[in-house]
């Protein structure tokens, strides 16, 4: 579901292929063409929770019940002594947490329309022309 273009779970060696990929794409890289890397800041803290709901049915049906009881609702995060609200992004710790961050942003990353198109979870490698960067 998430392949070609997210790499980062449920792909074997997938850091390994972005890597590969990257290096064999810039080898004899023309001069009209570019890489560039991005990186989410924050990413899983910041993912929307109601696009992580939207996600989960369109494509995982019967993990819905689970992903709603963690993530319909604010929780509460303890830090010492400290209470934190948390009303956005996926859990750290959560074992599903990379698989919901992937769901949540592929309808954007696979919109990109540049020659090379890789992520390793909030991790990107775009390359291409100017005018598809």
């Amino acid at each position: 579901m998430l392949r070609p273009h997210q790499l980062g779970f449920g792909v074997p060696h997938g850091c390994e292929a972005a890597a590969y990929s990257a290096q064999a794409y810039i080898k004899d890289l023309p001069e009209n063409k570019a890489l560039i890397k991005l990186d989410f800041k924050n990413a899983f803290n910041q993912v929307k929770r109601d696009v992580v709901l939207e996600a989960v049915p369109t494509n995982f049906p019967c993990l819905l019940p689970f992903v709603s009881a963690g993530y319909s609702t604010e929780s509460t995060l303890l830090s010492g002594e400290h209470e934190v609200v948390s009303t956005e992004g996926v859990q750290q710790g959560d074992p599903l947490a990379p698989f919901l961050f992937c769901m949540a942003v592929k309808e954007v990353t696979s919109k990109l329309t540049s020659e090379l198109n890789i992520w390793f979870l909030d991790d990107g490698t775009l390359a291409g022309t100017q005018e598809s960067l």
